[in-house]
């Protein structure tokens, strides 16, 4: 039988498995929508990288206290929606200003 610590730390190999998978899904996502600057992939891959390890930091300490974890894994994953669906409407925008707009003058 795994004592109680190993457990623990097989849930958060577990977790770190499901936010590299929605953050590899979201780098990919900012890659299909080729903006025009090379900046903005660079920093997206950056954020992930310390987010991921905020959230895991963080469902690490708060494994100790009685429903304290798994909050923050909830935030990650639905402020992710929030921000693919804003950068998809920025990049929209940005097409429409790029091809419509600029053409005009």
């Amino acid at each position: 039988m795994q004592n109680k610590s190993g457990r623990e730390l097989q849930v958060l190999g577990q977790l770190s498995k499901i936010l590299l998978t929605v953050a590899l899904i979201f780098i990919a996502w900012v890659w299909l929508l080729h903006f025009p600057w090379s900046w903005v992939l660079n920093t997206m891959i950056v954020m992930e990288i310390f987010a991921v390890a905020f959230v895991l930091l963080c469902e690490y300490q708060g494994r100790e206290v009685n429903g304290a974890s798994g909050w923050i894994s909830f935030a990650y994953l639905i402020l992710h929606a929030y921000v693919a669906v804003i950068l998809g409407v920025m990049r929209l925008l940005l097409w429409l200003w790029q091809y419509v707009f600029a053409y005009f003058f």
